[in-house]
Order: C-alpha cells, then structure tokens, then sequence
C-alpha cells in the first residue's frame, strides 16, 4: 500500500504507531476528521511518507514529536484547523520538508525556534491567521526558503529583524504580506 486516503471517517484519536505496519506508505490524507490533537509518534514507521494532508480536522494541539519519524516527508499540510500556537518543537524530524501549510487555523503565536528543524523549507504557508508579533529570525535555518506567506494577519510587529531577515541573503526569496 503506497498511499491511503482516510478523509471524512471521523476519526477522533490516532493512537501511536497506528502506522507501523505500513513501511511503503508513501501518501497519508486524513482530511475531515475530528481528531483534535496530534500525539507524540502518532506518524512512527512511515519512513517512505512524502505527503500528509491533515486539512478540517479539528486539530487543536500538535505535541512534540508527533512526526518524529517522518524523515522524508517533503509536504505538510495542516490547514483549516483551530491551532492557536505553533510550539519550538512541534516539527522535529521533519528533515526534508520542504513546504508547510499552517493557513486558515486561529495561530496567534509562533514559538522562536519552531522552524529550526527545517532546514529544507522552500514555502511556508502561515496565512488566514491571527498573528500578531513574529520572530524575525523564525526561519533563519531554513537556507532554501523562497516564499512566506502571511497574507489575511494583523502583523503588527517582526521582533528581532527586519521582513528582510526571513530570507537572509537567498535572492528570489519572497515574503507576501497582506495585512490586516
């Protein structure tokens, strides 16, 4: 099985290492569930896993950890969710990422440091917000980043640095701001 689409089951709860028995997984949709957070190991033995879309599912909460495993995941999306915070170490393990969805959720705060572990980060989608304040150094270890959106935010303030230190010095990087 190299892909498994679970969208609209009404899933409340993944256990840890539900997974497990799926090593050649190589695309996971878990769209329109109601499964409210997401548990430490909850992705363990998808180390093929390449996309995850957890869109309308009620997510409140990702806890440290969760996709731990996920080496090779290249695509995330957790859009349209009710996450208020994205905690320091909410994407560890995600070493190939290289595009994140976090739009349309209810995120008023950025952790420093919740980005470090994504070093291969090309588009981080952070748009339909509530943030207010940013770290301007949020995604200064993600060399290859290109594009930042944070269109629909009342943004008031990037503490610590300039727009411009999102980027750094990657020429062709863009940083779309459309303000409340």
């Amino acid at each position: 099985l190299q892909s498994l689409n679970l969208d609209g089951n009404q899933l409340t709860r993944i256990e840890p290492d539900t997974f497990a028995d799926l090593p050649i997984l190589e695309s996971l949709i878990l769209d329109f569930n109601q499964l409210d957070s997401l548990e430490t190991n909850t992705f363990r033995g998808l180390s093929r896993l390449n996309y995850l879309s957890i869109k309308d599912s009620n997510i409140k909460y990702i806890k440290n950890g969760a996709f731990a495993s996920l080496t090779r995941l290249t695509a995330l999306e957790i859009e349209n969710n009710k996450l208020t915070l994205v905690k320091a170490n909410s994407f560890v393990g995600l070493d190939g990422l290289k595009s994140l969805g976090l739009g349309n959720n209810s995120i008023e705060y950025v952790e420093s440091k919740s980005f470090d572990e994504l070093s291969q980060l090309e588009v981080a989608d952070l748009s339909n917000n509530r943030i207010v304040n940013m770290d301007g150094s949020l995604f200064e270890k993600s060399t290859r980043l290109r594009q930042v959106i944070l269109t629909s935010n009342p943004v008031a303030d990037f503490y610590g640095a300039s727009v411009a230190r999102f980027c750094g010095d990657r020429s062709g990087c863009l940083v779309i701001l459309r303000c409340l």
